[in-house]
């Protein structure tokens, strides 16, 4: 029988974290949750301060790495290994960091080309991504853990786990990483995936798939896309869109490669465990999660937890945004390369009955390198109908390369840029004739 500590071990930290980043809430048109509400408050109050913050956090990050990396060289080796992986990474990401730390402070203090320090570059990087990502990783960081550490993930797993395995070929506890996303954010939704598969609950195939398929940006963030694009007045229809195109791409994807040949063993090389035919019932959801509260960090390990994911966040991933998305944002302003490699989709736009195919095709492509790409390009086309699809396209699509991608590439799920840029091909060919399709019924 379970204690009733256990119960209130499981119950208290899943209840409060369900609650912070799953509960929908009424704002205006669309809906929020408390997270997002409090990361809006914090950006508030700091105001300007945040990028400033980001660029001081850039620079130190690249030089504790740089610093670490060398002493390694030198055989001077104090860190424990997981401070060790955060700050010597391999040849390729110390470039990276050093990259995203000169493109930041270039930015911040207009050195170098204008083009750097423009609106649509180092505007986008300051004032659109940097201060939404050091609020939002510097609490969700903290309070991740409520969802996955304390047997909610365990308890929905359970339940959810036949429907899931069936159509997507993942645990049931894929639907909190999808839940996440889809009323908090996608960077928390795939912040949760990696940790599950860093903690062997998923698979290396199981994590790729949910993170490939389902962290899609937020209901919130998909209305500000709908609005950049001018069809926010259709928001429930785009959204409902949105939802056939994951749902599809989920089935489709998990089923062919890329994602199909990535092996299907935990972090430490084990084979997955194979739960088909395990009890499914109330009880045994109950049973898991109690279980698993009892393995939850006490209050040291919860903080100690929380300040290494922050710091992984913060030293990692924020210059890979700055170095991957500001070389991606130079290259969509100042090169053709979108619109030469997005030709080969102006036939198909055509014939799936979209005006404008051949100025509404980088779009499609662009969102490879930020979602927001996807509809700043699509802005200009003047059919209605073609705006709707193109931002349905810039949350079905998914994968970018500014945040997730780069999220996904310093994680130690066993997934590359080539895997990356093959799922983001197959979800545009996927999502364009759905997306296209429907908005024939609603045009």
């Amino acid at each position: 029988m379970t204690s009733k500590s256990s119960a209130m071990r499981f119950l208290l930290p899943s209840l409060f974290g369900a609650a912070f980043f799953l509960m929908p809430i009424p704002d205006g048109a669309t809906i929020t949750i408390p997270l997002a509400i409090l990361v809006d408050a914090v950006r508030g109050s700091m105001g300007s301060v945040l990028p400033l913050m980001a660029v001081i956090i850039i620079v130190l990050g690249a030089a504790l790495t740089v610093a670490a990396t060398c002493l390694q060289e030198l055989g001077k080796d104090t860190l424990s290994d997981r401070w060790s992986r955060l700050l010597r990474p391999s040849w390729i990401w110390v470039t990276i960091r050093l990259i995203g730390a000169v493109i930041a402070v270039a930015a911040y203090f207009k050195l170098g080309p204008d083009i750097i320090a423009s609106p649509a570059v180092g505007g986008v990087l300051l004032n659109d991504l940097a201060p939404v990502i050091l609020v939002l990783f510097l609490i969700a960081g903290f309070l991740i853990p409520l969802l996955t550490d304390y047997g909610l993930m365990e308890f929905i797993g359970v339940l959810a786990a036949p429907i899931f395995r069936l159509l997507f070929r993942i645990p049931g506890r894929g639907a909190i990483d999808a839940t996440a996303s889809w009323m908090g954010s996608a960077t928390v939704g795939t912040l949760i995936t990696i940790e599950q598969y860093e903690a062997g609950r998923y698979s290396g195939r199981e994590a790729a798939t949910v993170a490939c398929n389902f962290s899609i940006a937020s209901v919130g963030f998909s209305y500000v896309l709908a609005s950049t694009a001018g069809v926010e007045q259709h928001f429930a229809a785009l959204y409902g869109t949105v939802a056939a195109c994951v749902i599809v791409c989920g089935v489709i994807l998990c089923r062919i490669p890329p994602l199909s040949l990535i092996p299907d063993t935990l972090i430490d090389g084990r084979d997955r465990l194979d739960d088909r035919g395990a009890d499914r019932s109330l009880k045994a959801a109950w049973t898991a999660a109690t279980a698993r509260a009892e393995k939850g960090p006490g209050p040291k390990g919860f903080v100690g937890q929380g300040l290494y994911a922050v710091a992984s966040i913060y030293i990692g991933l924020i210059p890979s945004v700055f170095a991957i998305g500001g070389i991606g944002l130079l290259i969509a302003e100042v090169t053709p390369t979108f619109d030469l490699i997005s030709a080969p989709l102006v036939p198909l736009i055509s014939a799936l009955g979209l005006q404008e195919a051949a100025a509404a095709a980088p779009s499609f492509v662009a969102g490879f390198a930020d979602q927001f790409l996807t509809v700043i390009l699509g802005a200009s086309v003047t059919s209605e109908q073609t705006r709707f699809v193109i931002a349905t396209a810039s949350v079905a699509q998914v994968l970018y390369m500014s945040e997730l991608g780069a999220l996904l590439m310093q994680s130690r799920i066993p997934i590359g840029l080539g895997h990356l840029t093959a799922v983001f091909v197959l979800r545009t060919l996927i999502t364009l004739p759905i997306a296209a399709g429907l908005s024939h019924l609603i045009f």
